[in-house]
């Protein structure tokens, strides 16, 4: 099976199943360490549109809450689109907390 590349910031590209099992690595980790902590979590990998995504993914699973990060930009896509944070946050559910990276 052949994967389509993804093309990343910085120019990088990486095969799109790879960049899926390095977030998945990476949102496991979080998922232990809430874990550890005594605090129930979980992770889900939807594929779509990000902010629409996270939405339906809220909806789906009931959350309480939705945790996002956030990191400045500057760039034109930003200006004409806005930010995903910004965009789940006006339509969510239930409480968004949106961490500065």
């Amino acid at each position: 099976m052949e994967h389509s590349n993804l093309h990343l910031p910085g120019g990088l590209t990486r095969r799109v199943d790879q960049e899926r099992d390095r977030l998945e690595k990476g949102a496991r980790r979080i998922v232990d360490r809430a874990h550890e902590a005594g605090v129930a979590a979980t992770y889900l990998i939807w594929e779509g549109d990000p902010a629409e995504t996270i939405l339906e993914a809220s909806s789906a699973e009931g959350a309480d809450v939705i945790v996002l990060g956030s990191r400045p930009r500057t760039d034109i896509r930003k200006l004409l689109l806005g930010s995903v944070s910004t965009q789940v946050t006006r339509t969510a559910p239930c409480e968004v907390i949106v961490v500065p990276n």
